[in-house]
């Protein structure tokens, strides 16, 4: 996965051994392309995989805005994939850099 360039700029400014503790961390909030395809294409549950219940919820009542939004999200997927995961690598350096500069 690449990394946001505002982490990227983060990380640059920190010494060696912090990047390989981030590095190492578990990401398991970062999200598959394939497995969202998967959902979006089987049973249109790819709003949920990315944590959007309420965008899932209006997808559902108007049946994939008629089948119109289904198809839009095809192309929209990849993008709306990088987003949530360029976020939470946002997120889990904001929370690593928090609990290493705590004395």
């Amino acid at each position: 996965m690449s990394l946001p360039k505002s982490v990227k700029t983060a990380l640059s400014s920190l010494d060696p051994q912090t990047v390989k503790t981030y590095r190492r961390e578990p990401r398991s909030s970062q999200k598959s392309l394939v497995f969202g395809f998967i959902l979006w294409l089987l049973f249109g549950f790819h709003y949920l995989y990315l944590r959007r219940a309420g965008t899932q919820f209006f997808f559902w009542i108007t049946l994939g805005g008629f089948g119109v939004w289904w198809i839009l999200d095809l192309l929209r997927l990849p993008g709306l994939i990088r987003n949530h995961n360029h976020n939470a690598a946002r997120v889990l350096l904001a929370q690593h850099l928090q609990f290493t500069q705590i004395p």
